[in-house]
């Protein structure tokens, strides 16, 4: 066994007599066993496989936090779809789980209280439904996906449960603001 130091780590070798290499640097780097990259493999799967969306999800909306473990889960589901499904499924599930994360931000930046609170709950509101259409074109087209042997129909089982949550959740929000508008605000 020799203990070699790199980039501030030591790295545990196992020296085998090689005909090619005498080095065991070289060794290494022609793919030996180095322990290193075992422990790294085993605890990336104790942490669930996927590092987390978001740092702090106490700083975020549920919402927002469900949106991005959607798109993150349809960007990883789209890498390995058939290539001839590449500009039509693929492309369409991408920029729509995108749209979805982009609306609930642009809604959540705006604030609706003040004089102009109506204005802008109106406002807030479009984009909103935005979002809520996005993620029902969304499983839409993961239907029209699975189908078409795109995706499989586990991802498109894990795809529906993720929207359908997303759906709820923009639902209650959208609720929500309605409680929170004053009495002398929009009717919808």
């Amino acid at each position: 066994m020799v203990y070699v130091p790199l980039f501030g780590s030591i790295l545990n070798l196992k020296i085998f007599q090689s005909r090619n290499s005498r080095n065991p640097l070289i060794r290494a780097a022609e793919g030996r066993e180095i322990s290193c990259r075992r422990r790294r493999s085993r605890e990336f799967s104790e942490i669930g496989g996927f590092p987390t969306v978001t740092q702090n999800p106490q700083s975020e909306l549920i919402v927002v936090t469900r949106a991005k473990e959607l798109c993150s889960y349809i960007m990883n589901v789209t890498q390995k779809s058939p290539k001839h499904f590449r500009f039509t499924f693929v492309t369409r599930l991408q920029n729509l789980s995108l749209n979805v994360i982009e609306n609930i931000y642009r809604a959540n930046d705006i604030f609706f209280g003040g004089k102009h609170g109506s204005e802008h709950y109106a406002e807030r509101l479009e984009y909103q439904r935005k979002a809520l259409t996005d993620i029902r074109v969304l499983a839409y087209f993961a239907f029209l996906s699975m189908e078409q042997q795109c995706i499989l129909p586990k991802q498109y089982e894990q795809i529906s449960k993720l929207s359908t949550d997303c759906q709820h959740l923009l639902g209650a929000w959208i609720n929500s603001d309605k409680k929170r508008l004053p009495p002398s605000g929009i009717v919808l």
